[in-house]
């Protein structure tokens, strides 16, 4: 009888470790999935909308005047790329 409760036992807690790794895989699985580096946003082009311009420089900090056209932008990212290529080196 105790032979039976203790492989009862033995069965649940070996159930039990084996669904406690696989939560644990999971939840590694997911931290990496969330650590990765996401790939280097692309630089704007005449392509691109006058609006996804301004945003890419706005989250770059880029200054700008609402008024400047997409050519203006577009050469006003440039420099700032140039910019910080120069303190870089």
């Amino acid at each position: 009888m105790q032979k039976l409760a203790y492989n009862r036992m033995h069965l649940h807690l070996k159930k039990r470790n084996q669904e406690m790794q696989a939560q644990t895989a999971e939840a590694r699985a997911l931290r990496a999935k969330q650590n990765e580096e996401k790939p280097p946003e692309e630089v704007p082009t005449m392509a691109n909308k006058k609006d996804e311009i301004q945003a890419y420089m706005d989250a770059h900090e880029i200054k700008y005047r609402p008024s400047d056209k997409k050519k203006r932008l577009l050469r006003l990212i440039e420099d700032n790329d140039a910019e910080i290529k120069t303190i870089a080196q």
